[in-house]
């Protein structure tokens, strides 16, 4: 049976990968990239090394699987997101043949947007979201609370992983999820406001075919879990 949850307005979730840490073990609910693959076997299936997956039952890494789990900041601030493809088409068409051709290199381009609400988020929370992740792809921040002064450097060339769960908010055991993990450099950031009505902000970005540790990206397609729900995310937010 298709499935139909294009049309119940299931909002999409944003989230940005943090530091990753080479991992030994994997629990139900790890977002992770495969770095090395067992001879026979593989607890990752056909999963390509450098690929990004999701843990959603219990696993047992094999002799020779590897992997590197990445925490993902939840971009809880967005209420829109966006992700077009496209391929580089070259008219080919000759005088001699008239008829209309086209051919591509088959290289293809990502990007998009998300926007939101801006909040302006403590550095030093225990919980942090992505928020200030964008900001620091553009500007340094530093916080002044008391004598408690806290300082962040810009990293202006870093390349991040974005991953976008398209119809995960309410999902529910059964659910076939959606993701797209997408190495992204955030090339234009916007942050505005008027009298009488929230501060917003909209971020564009690019593409690439991997991050700065060359991990790939890739559309994710899970059957839900109720054990990868309420360990992943609950309701549709990551569990503290």
């Amino acid at each position: 049976m298709a499935n139909s949850q294009a049309r119940d307005g299931r909002q999409s979730l944003a989230f940005i990968g943090s530091t990753p840490t080479t991992a030994t073990t994997v629990a139900v609910g790890d977002f992770i990239i495969v770095t090395g693959k067992a001879d026979s076997a593989s607890a990752f299936g056909s999963v390509p090394v450098m690929s990004p997956f999701f843990v959603t039952k219990a696993t047992t890494l094999k002799e020779g699987d590897s992997c590197v789990k990445i925490p993902l900041l939840f971009l809880g601030q967005a209420t829109g997101k966006s992700l077009s493809y496209s391929k580089n088409i070259v008219d080919v068409t000759i005088d001699y043949d008239e008829s209309t051709n086209n051919v591509t290199d088959g290289q293809v381009s990502q990007s998009g947007s998300i926007s939101g609400a801006n909040i302006t988020e403590a550095l030093s929370t225990t919980a942090p979201t992505g928020i200030n992740e964008l900001k620091k792809r553009f500007v340094p921040i530093t916080q002044i609370d008391g004598d408690t002064i806290t300082y962040e450097a810009a990293n202006t060339t870093e390349k991040d992983l974005l991953v976008i769960g398209w119809n995960l908010r309410n999902a529910k055991e059964g659910d076939l999820l959606e993701f797209s993990v997408v190495p992204a450099i955030f090339s234009n950031l916007s942050i505005g406001g008027e009298y009488g009505s929230s501060q917003s902000f909209d971020v564009d970005y690019t593409g690439n075919y991997t991050d700065e540790n060359n991990y790939k990206g890739g559309n994710l397609q899970i059957k839900a879990t109720s054990a990868f729900l309420s360990a992943a995310f609950k309701t549709g937010r990551p569990t503290a």
